[in-house]
């Protein structure tokens, strides 16, 4: 009681690994957590502005992953660079990140659906 709305607040999740997060006032919400020390598993898509070929790919560093396209470190990709970041999706497990990237190279529909979604980056 008597918290002040900028209190900052440690929370910890004891779960099969820790997060440790903050947050501000009294209700911790989901928008004010800023997660420290976990990894993250990206699903991206970059396009070539050569030629606007999509590329999807799964990593455990972004950053670092789009400057190996950018300086032709991958296979299939330094065909066709420059590559532009134009989407991902970032999930805790990497078993998770593995199967929506699998589903989206595999599935036509889920891909469909996403470039709908996509319409003005791909342009």
């Amino acid at each position: 009681m008597g918290e002040s709305l900028m209190e900052r607040r440690r929370v910890q999740d004891e779960g099969p690994w820790v997060v440790n997060c903050f947050y501000m006032g009294r209700i911790p919400h989901l928008s004010a957590f800023v997660v420290y020390n976990k990894i993250m598993f990206y699903v991206y898509i970059i396009k070539s502005l050569k030629d606007s070929r999509l590329y999807i790919g799964y990593t455990d560093n972004l950053r670092k992953r789009i400057i190996e396209h950018n300086s032709g470190l991958s296979g299939y990709t330094k065909k066709y660079m420059p590559w532009k970041l134009i989407y991902y999706e970032a999930y805790l497990s990497q078993r998770d990140a593995i199967i929506r990237e699998k589903r989206l190279k595999q599935f036509a529909k889920g891909y469909v659906q996403l470039k709908r979604r996509l319409k003005f980056s791909l342009e």
